[in-house]
């Protein structure tokens, strides 16, 4: 995703409706919620939260 969204500092994706948060080493993160209701293999419901203060950007998952 880095290569395709090359400016910029996070990006955030449900298709799959699995959770996940990783960064490289540069801090670029990318981040799925999951999903409140549709689990899709995951193994619990999760939502999350985007939380921007100043140009830094960090996530948590709220399990359900």
């Amino acid at each position: 995703m880095r290569r395709r969204f090359p400016t910029a500092a996070a990006v955030i994706f449900g298709h799959s409706h699995m959770p996940l948060h990783d960064a490289d080493e540069e801090g670029f993160q990318i981040f799925n919620p999951g999903s409140p209701n549709l689990r899709r293999g995951a193994p619990q419901h999760t939502m999350g939260i985007a939380r921007i203060a100043g140009s830094s950007v960090s996530f948590e998952h709220v399990l359900l």
